[in-house]
């Protein structure tokens, strides 16, 4: 499968040399000194537009710091890679400035990118609940401005008339901004770093379901809107029964000392607590393209590092030969001593293929009893901090290079 893979790469690579000179699909900036204008043609962008109605692995990250169009774009979404597919904007999407729509109508129109407002969901209101009035605790002693401006209280019915508040809410934000979706970041009963929730809307009975049954009738699959229902962090605590209200679950495999995602059969085991809870209401290739596989890019170290061990031993001392640069993908032969910074040779059963996170996503494909499927896609939190990370020539390498993986001769 390998071999195979490698020869489609490499047959890539001969239409990228023939194309080189034209406007195809696959070329970068041609102006990097001149990043606020663009000089692609109708047809490359229309090319651009069609591959993303395509049935694909999709690229996507969480954007921050969004400002909209400027002298630079890191903090600009005209500044992703082409065939980004979707963005979660992480903060600042409310009340849009004209740059920043003027930035969002330039993605959404030329290069086909959805973009979608994203915040962690626990209890009635979040993120949409207005600033308390100056005085109200004075004059409502007792009273909890929040539950009383959703009109959320201990009743079923006075909490299902607040949800449908709350989910009309959302829904009317999204019309008025021309956003093209919501991303729901279930991360039930995890401590919060800043805040504790209350988990209002999970620990009612019934409520989160209704919710995303709301939410659904205009977004996501059931919807056929076209505008995007996706949900991030643990799609396992939805019920089974709502899967079709949703386009992606995205899973947050992100590495850090506790994680334990070092390699394949880590990320493996992640998409299994998946399979386990959804198994009985979809078929494993329905599922598979729903899984968005994502690295946390505010640790630069996730950027840069070498993370990941894909393959370990000589018998697979050839599997991924020039696949990626060496810097995001390699074989690995020597270890270090973090203590003492000694060198020392690996025994060759110890040696291993070593790569970025984002790269090893890219290569990664889940397995059901044995059969490996397509997965929907990969991703990066805060996916502006690999902007300018090998200078603003080469924006946004490893995210360039994890889409090429994925879907060769797109950039």
């Amino acid at each position: 499968m390998k071999k195979l893979y490698k020869k489609v790469l490499l047959t890539a690579g001969v239409i990228l040399s023939m194309t080189a000179c034209s406007d195809a699909l696959d070329t970068e900036i041609k102006d990097p000194a001149n990043l606020t204008v663009t000089n692609r043609s109708e047809a490359y962008y229309a090319r651009l537009r069609d591959y993303k109605k395509s049935d694909h692995p999709v690229a996507m990250g969480w954007f921050g710091g969004w400002t909209g169009r400027s002298a630079s774009l890191k903090s600009s979404l005209a500044g992703l890679p082409d065939s980004v597919d979707f963005v979660s904007l992480w903060g600042n999407w409310k009340n849009p400035t004209e740059s920043q729509k003027e930035d969002l109508k330039f993605v959404q129109e030329k290069k086909g990118t959805k973009v979608l407002i994203c915040w962690q969901i626990h209890d009635i209101g979040d993120q949409l609940t207005p600033e308390e009035p100056a005085g109200w605790k004075e004059k409502n002693p007792g009273k909890n401005f929040r539950h009383e401006f959703w009109g959320w209280g201990y009743e079923p019915e006075q909490q299902k008339k607040a949800v449908e508040k709350y989910a009309r809410a959302i829904l009317d934000t999204i019309a008025k901004y021309n956003y093209d979706g919501f991303d729901f970041d279930a991360e039930p009963y995890i401590p919060q770093i800043g805040f504790q929730p209350q988990e209002e809307l999970w620990k009612a009975q019934g409520m989160m379901s209704y919710f995303i049954e709301l939410l659904s009738k205009e977004l996501g699959p059931r919807s056929g809107t076209g505008k995007l229902l996706v949900v991030d962090g643990m799609p396992e605590a939805i019920e089974a029964k709502m899967h079709d209200c949703f386009d992606y679950f995205i899973l947050q495999v992100y590495h850090n000392s506790n994680s334990g995602y070092k390699d394949a059969s880590s990320f493996q085991g992640r998409f299994d607590t998946q399979y386990q809870h959804y198994k009985n209401v979809m078929t494993p290739e329905q599922l598979c393209k729903k899984i968005i596989m994502t690295e946390n890019f505010e640790d630069g170290a996730n950027i840069e590092s070498l993370r990941i061990k894909l393959a370990v031993g000589q018998q697979h001392r050839h599997d991924y030969d020039g696949l990626a640069a060496a810097n995001m993908l390699r074989w690995v032969t020597t270890s270090t001593n973090i203590n003492t910074g000694q060198v020392y040779q690996l025994p060759e059963n110890e040696q291993y293929w070593g790569a970025r996170s984002v790269i090893a996503y890219a290569l990664w494909n889940p397995t059901i009893n044995g059969v490996t499927y397509r997965k929907g896609g990969l991703g990066t939190f805060h996916m502006e901090y690999e902007y300018d990370k090998e200078g603003t020539i080469n924006t946004y390498p490893c995210l360039r290079a994890a889409i090429q993986l994925q879907n060769p001769n797109n950039k």
